[in-house]
């Protein structure tokens, strides 16, 4: 395991380091930052390449086994209901324990916080036994896709509107930086007790079909709240010198507790089942314990990084940029940052490597890091766009899903799989925490109302990397159409984009 530690490190440090130099380079020419807030971003900044480095090689010890373990044994009792109970009941407590949803509760002072949370949960439970389903019995991923997203655009008309936005970013954050890893290798360990590797690579898609039952779920629960108020949270003003250390460990403190919420549930699932059903050696349960720690300190430490330096300074930059002589650079910026910051997600490094893996190096890392990264600096940009002009959120989030529903029945299986999965990861810590203060400010210096302007920012980054890849994977495959006669006499492999047809 130590082995791979200096392979997790140089990763870590090429998806870090491009975003640093941007926004010290935005810091130091467009924007007046003070020197301590600029000192504690440089300061997080090593937090988060540590905590990513930590985190990415616990979760291929730690995350992926005991998913991969839990599903095996549950497919080897042939009880299709114990399944399907187990998925819901993890589903429910996973998301619940998610350190985002909190975040996102305590934004919605009207509504109770742990209603809030239970409803999402539930909804996240339910599309994880419907994503079994879909597994053990076949059925096509476009399919359960099409469905849910016309019942869920069904619901918007008889919901209030304060509603929608809110839905969308419920199923945003819910995909985060350690469910990710466990439900996709849940499902991958479903899929891989078939025999050939076509039929478990049909376990990409889980996480996406899980992203629905919270947009469902609130919806629903707006039938019956009514309309509800928003209370987006933003900086308080920039750090003194002085402050540097108390704030770096408040945020410790903080990022280590919630850290601990949020993997607790998660050991003892395991535990449960190590016990009563999956028995690994205790070489294989300490070799996951050792996984488990490095996830815990790891996910501790860059959320201790992200809370203490990014939030801060992205509304800061936010609202200095577009309300600064720099105005006109507002958008290349926004463009810039949503390009680079997708690679600081923790999550995506346990994404890329498991898309690899699993499509047998049909997709490649280079492709879906490019095509993820395109759809967060579009989806940023329009989040800008939003900002300054208020304008409501489905006028960019239906016609998003309905092309990446149109383009399903175009690509590849695995494609459109991978495409909404890849939604799901792009939308975690740095979106939450960076992304959307900085969509805030901007939101603030326009003089636009935040609930109008800035809400939703997280839906949007969700959306178009389903859009961005799933573009890709349709130029990709219309621009060797014309080759394949060619190709099949030859039997050479063409490659368009790093996809291979």
């Amino acid at each position: 395991m130590f082995a791979n530690l200096n392979r997790k490190f140089k990763e870590s440090f090429f998806s870090i380091f491009p975003v640093v130099i941007i926004v010290l380079a935005i810091a130091l020419f467009f924007v007046d930052v003070p020197g301590p807030l600029l000192v504690k971003f440089s300061i997080s900044s090593i937090l988060l390449f540590v905590g990513m480095s930590m985190f990415s090689l616990g979760a291929d010890t730690a995350m992926i086994p005991i998913g991969q373990s839990i599903a095996s044994g549950l497919t080897k009792t042939k009880k299709i209901w114990l399944l399907l109970l187990s998925c819901f009941v993890m589903g429910f407590i996973i998301t619940i324990a998610e350190p985002d949803i909190s975040a996102l509760a305590n934004q919605i002072p009207s509504m109770n916080k742990w209603l809030f949370i239970a409803v999402v949960g539930l909804g996240v439970g339910g599309c994880f036994m419907l994503g079994i389903i879909r597994i053990l019995f076949k059925v096509r991923f476009r399919t359960i896709i099409l469905v849910g997203y016309v019942i869920c655009f069904v619901f918007l008309i008889f919901v209030p509107k304060s509603f929608w936005a809110l839905a969308f970013d419920a199923s945003g954050v819910t995909t985060g930086a350690v469910s990710v890893p466990f439900i996709m290798s849940f499902g991958l360990g479903i899929s891989a007790m078939r025999s050939t590797n076509e039929e478990e690579a049909e376990g990409f898609g889980l996480a996406a079909i899980c992203s629905i039952g919270p947009i469902l779920s609130v919806l629903i629960m707006g039938l019956f709240v009514g309309d509800v108020s928003v209370s987006p949270v933003l900086s308080g003003g920039t750090s003194s010198w002085a402050s540097i250390p108390h704030d770096i460990l408040v945020s410790f403190g903080g990022s280590f507790l919630s850290s601990a919420l949020l993997l607790l549930p998660i050991v003892a699932i395991f535990l449960i089942f190590q016990f009563s059903m999956i028995k690994l050696s205790l070489t294989k349960v300490l070799k996951i314990f050792v996984g488990l720690v490095f996830v815990y300190f790891g996910i501790s430490i860059f959320l201790a990084g992200v809370n203490s330096g990014f939030s801060e300074l992205g509304t800061l930059i936010g609202q200095e940029l577009a309300g600064g002589q720099f105005s006109y650079f507002l958008y290349p910026i926004a463009f810039l940052l949503g390009y680079v910051i997708v690679l600081a997600e923790p999550a995506i490094l346990v994404f890329v490597d498991q898309v690899s893996r699993f499509s047998s190096n049909k997709l490649s890392k280079r492709a879906v890091r490019i095509s993820m990264s395109l759809g967060v600096a579009i989806s940023l940009v329009v989040a800008i766009l939003r900002a300054e002009f208020e304008i409501n959120i489905l006028y960019f989030v239906l016609p998003v899903f309905g092309l990446s529903v149109l383009l399903s029945f175009y690509n590849q299986s695995l494609l459109n799989a991978i495409s909404f999965d890849s939604g799901g990861v792009s939308s975690g810590i740095m979106s939450a925490t960076f992304l959307l203060p900085f969509v805030e400010g901007v939101a603030i210096a326009f003089g636009s109302d935040p609930l109008l302007g800035a809400f939703g920012t997280i839906a949007l980054i969700a959306s178009m990397p389903i859009l961005a890849v799933q573009s890709l994977g349709a130029i990709a495959k219309f621009s060797t159409s014309k080759y394949l006669t060619k190709l099949k006499k030859s039997r050479k492999k063409i490659r368009i984009l790093e996809f291979d047809y």
